[in-house]
């Protein structure tokens, strides 16, 4: 019995979600809009497609961010691409962070991964992140004012006037990012924007693509 009923007939002190508490325990947010069961649910969608990029609906673009971050030094890069419907290269970029933390260098990702988005005119953005402590941060119904100054920034960010989803993903499906956020040569604190694929990643890039990249 979920807990609106219980309260219902006087058997519980509270009508309240006990894994978010924010919200009334009814079948529908327990299932599905909850953000502990959207990424539940993200989760097992994606465990039998590790690896595999799937097809953005049409007029959607896919952002791939990713951070990196040495542990003796803990100087950071941020990385991403963009591809289109059918998974072409748009555009790649990274950037030099300074000293920063794990969770950080993710959320930083993000950020200046809806930047770069914004600043060349999409409109449609799904943001895919492979850590799973970020995504859960990042929908948080309580993420305007968390006391982490990057989440409620990128919370604002995605109030400008477009439409943007953040949603999780395996390690196998972000590799290439991965590859891009540790590719960084300059330690000024620019954005540097990538025209054009490295040779290196062509053939991870072929893996996930419905065209070709010649």
């Amino acid at each position: 019995m979920i807990n609106s009923e219980r309260s219902r007939r006087g058997l519980g002190p509270s009508n309240f979600f006990p894994r978010c508490h924010v919200a009334e325990e009814i079948v529908l947010h327990t299932l599905r809009d909850c953000v502990e069961s959207k990424v539940a649910w993200l989760y097992l969608l994606t465990s039998e497609m590790r690896g595999v990029w799937s097809r953005p609906p049409f007029g959607w673009i896919f952002l791939n961010v990713d951070g990196a971050v040495s542990p003796s030094t803990s100087m950071g890069s941020a990385g991403g691409l963009v591809r289109d419907t059918d998974g072409r290269w748009l555009l790649g970029f990274n950037k030099f962070l300074g000293t920063t933390s794990p969770l950080c260098k993710e959320l930083w990702a993000i950020y200046v991964g809806l930047q770069v988005a914004w600043d060349n005119g999409f409109e449609y953005v799904q943001v895919q992140s492979n850590c799973l402590e970020v995504v859960k941060l990042l929908l948080d119904p309580n993420r305007g004012c968390s006391s982490l100054s990057l989440v409620r920034a990128i919370d604002l960010y995605r109030r400008k006037c477009w439409v943007t989803e953040i949603i999780w993903i395996p390690c196998d499906a972000n590799k290439h990012v991965d590859s891009l956020a540790k590719s960084i040569r300059s330690t000024h604190f620019v954005v540097s924007i990538l025209e054009e694929p490295s040779d290196y990643l062509r053939p991870m890039l072929a893996e996930n693509t419905f065209v070709s990249l010649c």
